[in-house]
């Protein structure tokens, strides 16, 4: 089973009080396949530095969610067959039943902002079988936007750019542009995705936000999403 194991500085391992439940394969089908309200099922494995970092954050969630939906927890390593019924491949993933069906699917730790936004989705029901994604707005302010602050970076979000290239030039907004103190010196820059799946959907984005770090001659840029970051010089990469 695959660990996602990479988490903020921030996280806490702390084991907190909680009122989700432990579910076995000998209580799934009457704690979760017939619950009458959504369920969250978190997988997760005490080997995984990720799961003992989310399942806190779960607990500290769950009870202002009491009466909207359930959390349950099923480790992984007791309970295989329950991750290989459902294809479970990755811990921690996150899981969202609803009348007996998985619906939503959230892969690898969250900050906690994302895990609120998740639960609030949940609770208001899904329609889709999908790989949850939050909106970049919600992403930036769980997840970029505190880290930023916490650097002390300066920065804008939507900031304005012209990009050239062609007959003719085009307006374009850059997520975040960080800045020194005169926003017209650009340090780096975020490209934001609400879901990257592969290397295809990282070069994609690589390939926008060259265009314009180019444009506003900035060294760097920061290609970011749920799942991870991926750093990178104008002139090649140089962090992961």
């Amino acid at each position: 089973m695959l660990c996602m194991a990479a988490i903020p500085h921030n996280a806490t391992e702390a084991v907190l009080a909680s009122t989700a439940m432990v579910v076995t394969e000998a209580t799934f089908g009457r704690n979760v396949l017939a619950a009458s309200l959504p369920v969250v099922v978190v997988f997760h494995s005490g080997s995984c530095a990720a799961s003992r970092a989310l399942v806190p954050i779960i607990r500290r969630i769950g009870p202002a969610f009491g009466g909207q939906l359930v959390v349950a927890l099923v480790d992984v390593d007791a309970e295989t067959m329950i991750a290989d019924q459902y294809n479970v491949q990755a811990v921690p993933s996150l899981v969202v039943f609803q009348d007996g069906e998985p619906k939503l699917r959230l892969i690898g730790f969250a900050a906690e902002g994302l895990v609120q936004e998740l639960f609030r989705e949940a609770a208001g029901g899904c329609s889709t079988h999908m790989f949850w994604r939050p909106t970049e707005e919600a992403f930036e302010d769980a997840v970029l936007v505190p880290l930023l602050e916490d650097w002390r970076w300066q920065y804008t979000r939507q900031a304005a750019c012209v990009l050239h290239g062609g007959r003719r030039s085009r307006r374009g907004r850059v997520d975040i542009l960080v800045h020194s103190a005169e926003p017209d010196r650009p340090l780096t820059l975020f490209e934001n995705k609400r879901l990257v799946l592969g290397q295809r959907d990282v070069q994609a984005a690589v390939s926008q936000a060259e265009g314009y770090a180019e444009a506003l001659q900035a060294p760097s840029f920061v290609v970011a999403a749920p799942s991870g970051m991926w750093v990178y010089a104008m002139h090649g990469r140089f962090a992961a």
